[in-house]
């Protein structure tokens, strides 16, 4: 299975990896209000070994061609993954500033705030794919007998695009929880989202 990771270059390290290409580009949009991103392939490179890097120690973790000005001039531009040749564990690299390496700065801050977005991400798609299989099953037959059948799914796209702007824009995992909430208990299908919504900070606190 593929693995790619979101490479930031303010600190030399990966923000998170993951199996999924879509949700890595949708990441790596999201993210772009606070800074730009490279999305690499990280399965392919030659010392690539499963359970090598996971998103516990992906911020360690480098690769031998980052600092290639060819490659940081496509973070703001391109979603296409690039092949990454070498892994490069960057705790046994020489590279401090004062006594702190570049990627211990405000990496575990960052990485976190990450986690909090792919969490919702997830959700959204969970939500996407139960309701749209729920309701296209008996799409037909609703058109015909029923006016209203307490769902649209293209006004939901609304409160989607709500969630992702909080997504965007915020950088407090609480405050993007708060937000989320407050979104969902105004949206005409509250009652089925909320019954569903599990907190990042719920998750990954408690």
């Amino acid at each position: 299975m593929p693995l790619y990771g979101l490479f930031s270059s303010v600190h030399n390290g990966f923000l998170l990896v993951y199996y999924d290409l879509h949700i890595v580009q949708e990441l790596k949009a999201l993210w772009s209000s606070r800074s730009n991103l490279l999305i690499c392939l990280l399965s392919c490179a030659n010392n690539y070994e499963p359970h090598l890097i996971d998103n516990e120690v992906c911020g360690n973790w480098s690769f031998n061609e980052s600092s290639n000005h060819r490659y940081v001039g496509m973070q703001n531009k391109d979603f296409r993954p690039i092949i990454i040749r070498e892994l490069v564990d960057v705790t046994k690299q020489n590279l401090t500033i004062g006594k702190k390496r570049p990627t211990e700065l405000k990496t575990p801050a960052m990485q976190e705030l990450m986690q909090c977005l792919l969490h919702w991400l997830q959700w959204i798609y969970d939500q996407e794919i139960t309701f749209k299989q729920n309701y296209n099953i008996i799409d037909d037959y609703l058109s015909m007998h029923v006016t209203e059948v307490g769902f649209d799914w293209k006004n939901s796209s609304n409160t989607v695009q709500k969630i992702k702007k909080v997504l965007y824009l915020e950088n407090d995992v609480n405050t993007i929880d708060k937000k989320i909430v407050d979104i969902l208990r105004t949206c005409p299908e509250q009652a089925m989202f909320l019954e569903k919504v599990k907190l990042y900070d719920d998750e990954y606190k408690t």
